[in-house]
């Protein structure tokens, strides 16, 4: 039993990591497109 919620627990925590690190990645991936389309307007707009 003790092994069982051990290993639940480590399996409950490697999903809470995932889950934060694919938020991460989607934080990352939306300022890169927002710094990217602020590049594109200042280079057109010149």
């Amino acid at each position: 039993m003790v092994l069982a919620g051990f290993l639940g627990r480590n399996y409950f925590i490697i999903i809470i990591k995932q889950c934060l690190i694919q938020n991460l990645n989607k934080i990352v991936l939306n300022k890169l497109s927002v710094y990217q389309y602020k590049f594109i307007v200042s280079v057109y707009s010149y």
